[in-house]
């Protein structure tokens, strides 16, 4: 009798990890691309802390702040006192952190941003981080599906593009960049790619005799008025003579959807996509 009421316990104790689960990771993120990844894989509940700059989801900003995105103003100490299993850094911004945590014992995954595919691997890292990596297989065929599913129409040529980063000075997206994956990704051949550079500055003469069939300009910030933007495009000495600017095609996106390296490229992706080949 003894034995069959020890086994029943057992029994359950089982059942109560095959249905929870093993115990639910402490994650830090110090990479607004991987707090989308950590929401997006259905774990927000695994995050106990972001930058400033962690915006998406809307519930991602009621988890307390680490500080800024900037590496240094993150604070090691602050970290290791919130006892996490692990933390995502940004490549090119934490580095320096990666070491110190890995000899405390906490597991880092490092995100990179200059590719489609460093998208996908960063989603592998951090479900493998969450240990969920077959959460994180799915969501990247999901993300694959996405971007696969872009329509170039046949019948015309791809439209040359022109990704405005900056006006004050003239910047924009080269070979080696994200977003030079992202314009060919969504059909368009950017106007600057062979530039010598993943962001080059140019001059407004440049864009000029390169001549874009169309303007892909980025929101960054709620009070940015689309209407004023246009009107200050249009006025541009010698813009008049653009294609995109005659004909009308100056496209706005939200910037995080185009320019952030996380789970909603293919949203992105496909919403500059029907931007391009609109009738």
């Amino acid at each position: 009798m003894k034995f069959k009421f020890l086994s029943l316990i057992f029994l359950f104790i089982f059942c109560l990890n095959f249905m929870y689960g093993k115990e639910r990771q402490r994650i830090i993120s110090l990479s607004p691309a991987g707090t989308e990844i950590i929401f997006a894989l259905e774990e927000g509940e695994s995050l106990i802390g972001r930058t400033d700059f962690c915006d998406y989801p809307p519930e991602a900003q009621s988890v307390p702040s680490v500080g800024g995105f900037d590496g240094k103003t993150i604070s090691l100490e602050k970290i290791i006192a919130m006892k996490p299993t692990g933390v995502c850094l940004t490549d090119g911004m934490h580095n320096h952190l990666e070491l110190p945590l890995r000899e405390l014992g906490i597991e880092t995954c490092l995100l990179k941003g200059s590719s489609i595919e460093d998208i996908y691997q960063g989603i592998i890292s951090v479900s493998t981080l969450l240990k969920v990596p077959e959460k994180g297989e799915t969501l990247v065929e999901k993300i694959k599906a996405q971007v696969n599913s872009v329509s170039v129409n046949k019948a015309t040529s791809r439209p040359k593009v022109y990704y405005e980063i900056s006006s004050n000075p003239y910047i924009t997206c080269g070979k080696g960049s994200f977003l030079n994956e992202v314009i060919k990704a969504a059909g368009g051949i950017n106007c600057f790619e062979d530039s010598g550079s993943p962001y080059p500055d140019i001059s407004p003469e440049a864009i000029i005799l390169a001549n874009p069939d169309v303007i892909i300009y980025p929101i960054y910030s709620e009070k940015q008025n689309p209407e004023k933007i246009l009107a200050e495009i249009i006025s541009r000495p010698g813009w008049n003579l653009i294609n995109a600017v005659k004909n009308g095609r100056i496209i706005f996106i939200d910037c995080n959807l185009a320019e952030r390296p996380g789970p909603r490229i293919g949203e992105g992706i496909l919403l500059l996509n029907s931007g391009l080949y609109e009738n």
